[in-house]
C-alpha cells in the first residue's frame, strides 16, 4: 500500500461516494487528530494491519477523517458510522475515542491514545475490556512515576515542578493528577498551565519563568504537538528544561523526550484492528500498554541552555543528539 493510494481512499470517502458498493471490501474508519496520514506511524500502522490478511485498497478500505479540534470529533465519528464502516479506529487522544463509542455504541472501536481507558470509563479492565472497545494505550502509571523522577531530577530542589495540558484533552486530568501524587511523594510542589494556542502558550511559559519553575512536561496532545517549535522557543527563551513525550522534538531543538515507541504502539494497533475485521471480540482482546518507554537528550540545546544533565540520566539515555 503506498501512502498516495492511501490517500486517495480517504479522499474517495469524504466526497460522497456509496460506503458499501457490491464486492468492495470492508470498510475501516479512521478517526484521527494527530495531524497525520503518513509517515511512520502509518507505515508501521498497515504494516500491522497487514499482518492480519488485509491490505488498503485491495481487501480493506480505509476511510481517513481528521478532526481539527475536539469539537469536531463526533460528527465526523457518525460519518463513518453512516458509511457503513466495520471497525473505527480511534486514534490520538482519548477524545477520539469517546466521540466514536457516543457515536457508534454497537459498533466495533479499537483505540490508541495517551490516557488510562479504565478511568475514562471507555473499559471494564484492560485485560477484560467487555463492551466493543479495545486497544493500546501510548501511557502507563507506571510511565508517570518515571517522568516524575526525570522532572525531579533536573529541578532545583526548591523550585515547582511544571505541567503543560491542553484543559480540552479529556486524559490530561489523570496524567497530571498521576504527576502530581509522584511529586507529593518526593516533597515537590506542582504547577499546572493549560494552553490551546500560540498565545496560550508564550502566556504560560511566561508565568512559569517567573514563578520559577524548574522543570516543566508536556502533555502527549496532539494540539500541543502541533504547537512544538512555539513550545522550543518559548522554553528557550525562559530557559525552562522541559520534558516532550515524543523523540521527534528533541531531534528539532527540544531539550529532551521520554515516551513510549510510537511506531511499535501503531503497528500493535493495525494487527488489533486487523483482527477486529477478522470478526474477533473488542471484549476478549485485552488493551495492551507500551512495555518499553525510551529517552533521548538533546547535548546541544543543554549546552545552549548551559545545563549538564545529571550523570544518572546520561548513563540511562537510550539515545544522545549532538
Amino acid at each position: 500500500m503506498n501512502r498516495r493510494g492511501f490517500i486517495a481512499a480517504g479522499a474517495a470517502a469524504l466526497s460522497g461516494a456509496p460506503a458499501l458498493a457490491q464486492g468492495q471490501p470492508p470498510i475501516l474508519g479512521f478517526i484521527n487528530d494527530s495531524g497525520t496520514n503518513s509517515g511512520p506511524a502509518m507505515i508501521a500502522f498497515l504494516r500491522g494491519l497487514s499482518r492480519e490478511g488485509f491490505t488498503s485498497n485491495q481487501n480493506a478500505l480505509i476511510i481517513f477523517q481528521q478532526a481539527d479540534l475536539y469539537t469536531e470529533a463526533p460528527a465526523l465519528a457518525q460519518n463513518l458510522v453512516k458509511r457503513g464502516a466495520a471497525v473505527i479506529v480511534a486514534l490520538s487522544s482519548p477524545n477520539m475515542a469517546l466521540a466514536a463509542r457516543d457515536a457508534a455504541p454497537a459498533a466495533p472501536i479499537v483505540f490508541a491514545m495517551a490516557g488510562d481507558p479504565v478511568r475514562l470509563g471507555l473499559v471494564e479492565s484492560l485485560e477484560k475490556p467487555g463492551g466493543n472497545i479495545t486497544g493500546v494505550t501510548f501511557s502507563t502509571a507506571a510511565a508517570s512515576e518515571k517522568l516524575t523522577g526525570l522532572l525531579h531530577a533536573l529541578a532545583p530542589p526548591a523550585a515547582p515542578l511544571g505541567l503543560l495540558i491542553n484543559p480540552a484533552n479529556r486524559g490530561a486530568e489523570f496524567w497530571s493528577a498521576d504527576i502530581r501524587a509522584g511529586a507529593a511523594r518526593l516533597s515537590r510542589s506542582v504547577a499546572l498551565y493549560e494552553a490551546n494556542s500560540v498565545a496560550e502558550i508564550n502566556a504560560a511559559f511566561t508565568r512559569a519563568g517567573a514563578e520559577k519553575t524548574g522543570a516543566l512536561a508536556i502533555h502527549d496532545d496532539p494540539r500541543l504537538q502541533r504547537f512544538r517549535d512555539t513550545i522550543i522557543a518559548a522554553a528557550a527563551r525562559e530557559k525552562i528544561p522541559v520534558i516532550y513525550p515524543d523523540r521527534d522534538a528533541a531531534a528539532a531543538g527540544g531539550l529532551m523526550s521520554f515516551g513510549d515507541a510510537r511506531a511499535e504502539q501503531m503497528r500493535l494497533l493495525g494487527e488489533y484492528a486487523g483482527r477486529v475485521l477478522k470478526g474477533g471480540k473488542p471484549a476478549a482482546i485485552p488493551v495492551l500498554q507500551p512495555a518499553k518507554f525510551g529517552m533521548a537528550l538533546n547535548l546541544k540545546t543543554a549546552a545552549a541552555a548551559g545545563m549538564e544533565f545529571p550523570a544518572a540520566m546520561l548513563a540511562a539515555a537510550d539515545e544522545t543528539l549532538r
